[in-house]
């Protein structure tokens, strides 16, 4: 009886061990099937499995229609002395000062250092003024919370030059159209 014992326990020893070679050979085959799919995958897959776009890197600050928004073609008359450093409009008549101001919207929204040069004519159409307006930092945003940049702002009238910088902080005007107004940095 003992013989017939241990060679029952031998049959199912084999049996046991084929049939974990079997699945062993079954889980290998399946493994091999999905890694195949993987490093080929369907046509969907490859739309997924596509390289990154190259992507364009852009230095610099915002400006333009980054910081302007919507804006005015012009300002409007009662925004103009808002604009201007107080330092400033003693030397200019209404019409300068609305010129000055005009060139200091455009280059608080344009690069920090590029000039924005403007001129006043009177009726006859001869030089009354003339100067620039320059960003001379980039756009921060104040103590307060406002966006600000400080710009330059340079007159020439009848060969005396003067000049000022100021803060100019964005501000919203009349039907949501943002303005830069002389502010306060805090």
């Amino acid at each position: 009886m003992g013989s017939t014992v241990d060679s029952a326990a031998g049959s199912v020893a084999n049996g046991v061990s084929s049939a974990a070679g079997g699945v062993a050979n079954g889980i290998s085959s399946a493994a091999s099937d999905v890694k195949s799919a993987v490093n080929h995958p369907a046509p969907v897959g490859r739309a997924f499995d596509r390289p990154p776009p190259a992507v364009k890197v852009v230095s610099g600050e915002p400006s333009g229609a980054l910081l302007a928004g919507a804006g005015l073609s012009e300002l409007p008359d009662n925004s103009v002395d808002l604009v201007v450093a107080p330092s400033l409009k003693n030397w200019l008549t209404f019409v300068e000062r609305k010129d000055l101001a005009n060139a200091s919207e455009e280059a608080a929204v344009g690069p920090t250092g590029v000039a924005v040069e403007w001129q006043s004519r009177d009726g006859a159409r001869s030089l009354t003024a003339g100067g620039s307006a320059t960003a001379v930092d980039d756009v921060y945003l104040s103590l307060r919370g406002h966006i600000c940049r400080d710009v330059r702002q340079n007159i020439t009238k009848m060969g005396d030059s003067h000049f000022d910088t100021v803060t100019l902080c964005r501000t919203e005007a009349t039907l949501g159209v943002p303005l830069w107004t002389v502010g306060d940095a805090e």
